[in-house]
């Protein structure tokens, strides 16, 4: 994030991370985002407060780098000596590009009309480069407190946890950890990474998982180390 943006997407799906923070941890989130926009430099972090913007920050860069990719393109068309009409369409593109990506609100389904293919999930492992679904699988063992067994996980599988997206995989490991600290559990007890991400997440998916009354209360905080 080399040049200072005036502006950035807030999306309405941030408030599922919002609501698991204290106060004071949502005005420390808040702060960290505008330094992040205006320095391209993360802030010390800790506990739930680090997860939810490792999750918020995956969407900013994703708008910072369509958004260098269009400042890009008017500058070329400039140099070509395009005409104002020209121009003014392209500005157009532009700006409804971005309107469908904020109504659609899909964090990690985005068919932009610049053709930028780099986060098209559309469940076509071949669109998928290796370094795609690397760096989509490095954000979600983050996510984690048990790291151990990342060697066990296949690309295949890999791929198939970038189909099921960053905020879903984000919920299904609240609702894993938040179930072991009700019940108690030592954390010497609880399935190591390689396991969950293997198979362990599919019943806190939400297709599978049955919510709970107590489970709006919020967690408690996870030490991601």
């Amino acid at each position: 994030m080399a040049e200072k943006k005036k502006s950035f997407v807030m999306y309405a799906t941030y408030e599922e991370q919002f609501k698991l923070l204290s106060p004071d941890e949502q005005g420390g989130l808040i702060m960290a985002i505008f330094q992040y926009i205006q320095t391209g430099k993360v802030p010390p972090l800790d506990g739930m407060v680090k997860m939810a913007f490792s999750f918020i920050k995956a969407n900013l860069d994703r708008d910072t780098e369509k958004y260098k990719g269009i400042v890009k393109k008017r500058a070329e068309a400039g140099r070509k000596g395009g005409i104002k009409s020209a121009k003014q369409k392209q500005a157009n593109q532009a700006n409804a590009t971005f309107a469908k990506q904020n109504q659609a609100n899909q964090a990690d389904n985005v068919n932009d009309n610049d053709n930028v293919n780099d986060n098209d999930i559309n469940n076509n492992d071949n669109k998928l480069s290796k370094k795609d679904t690397e760096d989509f699988f490095k954000q979600v063992w983050q996510l984690y407190p048990i790291k151990k067994g990342k060697a066990s996980i296949s690309d295949t599988q890999k791929k198939k946890l970038h189909s099921i997206g960053l905020e879903e995989m984000t919920r299904a490991v609240n609702r894993y950890v938040k179930e072991q600290e009700a019940e108690k559990t030592e954390s010497k007890y609880w399935k190591h990474g390689s396991t969950f991400f293997n198979s362990g997440y599919i019943d806190y998916l939400d297709s599978n998982y049955e919510d709970k009354p107590e489970e709006s209360t919020g967690l408690r905080r996870i030490e991601i180390k």
